[in-house]
């Protein structure tokens, strides 16, 4: 840098290039003082754009992963950060909870409204219930069901359920970076909760998914004396079987057990003439070479011999 004094009162004079009048003195009739004038290098005027130029394009690359991963994300924080114009955000992202988006380019699925609960609850949250179900692998949980939280806030938004239950050590484990509960712990708070019919299907699929054990999911209840849901939670574990491939082959069993028979066994195999099995019957008693089969909405076929 080079300092250049300028003349700015008589008596105080300061080296430096001499003023010439005939250009007329701006500052003249002003106090005496001195005023220093700093040349600005082009090669700090040319980082500063670099810099500022690096800037934008992270900020685009930050917005492309944005959309493309389908993550949610904390709306203020990326006004805040400079990721996002209030523009930018009002028209190319949508709220799925409040201050949470996601891109308007996205549907959202159910791994994304899970994903987007946690990071309502900024990360503090215990995902539970058919939202954890889902993430262990289970199957037929629809896209709009509630997403359970383990959270003390007691005012969640719409398509959001906070339970303030307790967990004990070794109830929860990580999936994606997200606190879960094990398989044995969601098998305990869905067993207990709703329709037994409901419970069970939810808890064929989660069985089928984790291989799960009854007694296991029933320490977990004698850890927790005087939960409401325990009987329920009982008679539902009776009736759990990883045979069923889907929510309707589950309540045909439950059909068929409570229409007094005796309970079927599920996925029959038949054999060929060299012992492989050809294919696997849904449910049946191969004692009395009876079976049936779900085939689809109100199509149920008994076949024997």
């Amino acid at each position: 840098m080079t300092d250049h004094r300028v003349d700015l009162g008589a008596g105080h004079a300061e080296t430096g290039p001499a003023q010439d009048a005939r250009h007329g003195d701006p500052l003249r009739g002003l106090p005496g003082h001195a005023l220093t004038v700093r040349r600005v290098p082009k090669f700090s005027l040319s980082v500063r754009l670099w810099i500022e130029g690096t800037a934008i394009r992270v900020r685009r690359v930050i917005l492309r992963g944005m959309e493309k991963s389908g993550e949610p994300f904390i709306g203020s924080e990326a006004l805040a950060g400079g990721a996002l114009s209030p523009h930018q955000l009002r028209t190319q992202y949508r709220a799925v909870f409040p201050n949470v988006y996601l891109s308007k380019n996205v549907q959202p699925s159910l791994d994304e409204r899970i994903a987007a609960a946690w990071v309502w609850s900024r990360g503090t949250a215990t995902i539970a219930g058919a939202a954890a179900a889902a993430l262990h692998g289970a199957k037929w949980i629809p896209d709009d069901v509630p997403i359970e939280l383990i959270h003390p806030n007691t005012r969640p938004p719409r398509g959001v359920l906070t339970r303030r239950d307790a967990l004990l050590d070794g109830e929860t484990q990580t999936i994606a970076g997200r606190a879960v509960t094990t398989p044995d712990r969601t098998a305990f708070d869905i067993g207990r909760r709703g329709a037994v019919r409901s419970a069970v299907a939810r808890l064929d699929s989660l069985s089928r998914a984790t291989g799960f054990k009854v007694d296991d999911v029933l320490l977990v209840a004698q850890s927790h004396p005087g939960t409401p849901g325990l009987r329920r939670l009982e008679a539902a574990l009776e009736l759990v079987d990883p045979g069923a491939q889907s929510p309707r082959e589950s309540y045909l069993r439950l059909l068929l057990i409570d229409a007094g028979l005796p309970r079927p066994q599920t996925q029959i195999p038949v054999p060929g003439v060299d012992g492989i099995p050809l294919a696997y019957l849904d449910l049946g008693w191969p004692e009395y070479m009876v079976a049936v089969e779900y085939d689809g909405d109100q199509q149920t076929h008994v076949s024997h011999p």
